[in-house]
């Protein structure tokens, strides 16, 4: 963002004020009611630790999350701990007893990533000597964590939409 050429990282803002950009007004509005956000009551949890407030209400943010069914994406830079997350959800969850399954998708040749991802069976292509499973197939019944899902070439993103959707 950038004001009479300046570029603005932070700002704070006044009661009521308004943002114009272009032919567009935000008006920023101050909430006047608090709300208590629950804490995790520990300073670790499955592996992570951290004992402040923010650590903690991650924590049972987490706790939250592994109590359900749902396919959850992790973003943060390179070495924040998205993979220790995942393997926190893994173990607080209903499939804590299945395995937990890591794909590194940055490090899988496009040519091979559809076959890391669901398998092959043998003489499928040129170097398939036998059959293989997929990250899928090895995962049944616990967790799938996909590194760098970014890296992946766009058609393969839509064939992997369709399984994370069907499950």
């Amino acid at each position: 963002t950038f004001v009479s050429g300046v570029r603005v990282l932070d700002a704070y803002l006044p009661r009521d004020a308004i943002l114009e950009i272009g032919d567009d007004r935000i008006r920023f509005v101050v909430e006047t009611t608090s709300m208590a956000l629950p804490l995790h009551g520990e300073a670790r949890l499955a592996g992570l630790i951290g004992a402040s407030a923010a650590m903690r209400r991650l924590f049972a943010d987490l706790d939250r999350i592994a109590a359900t069914d749902a396919t959850v994406l992790i973003t943060g830079e390179t070495g924040v701990g998205k993979e220790r997350v995942a393997e926190a959800i893994h173990e607080r969850s209903a499939r804590s007893e299945g395995p937990f399954v890591v794909l590194d998708c940055g490090a899988v040749p496009p040519q091979l990533f559809e076959s890391q991802l669901f398998g092959h069976e043998a003489g499928a292509f040129t170097d398939a000597k036998r059959s293989a499973p997929g990250v899928f197939e090895l995962a049944e019944g616990g967790t799938v964590f996909l590194d760098e899902i970014g890296e992946l070439p766009l058609e393969l993103q839509t064939r992997l939409l369709r399984v994370v959707e069907t499950r």
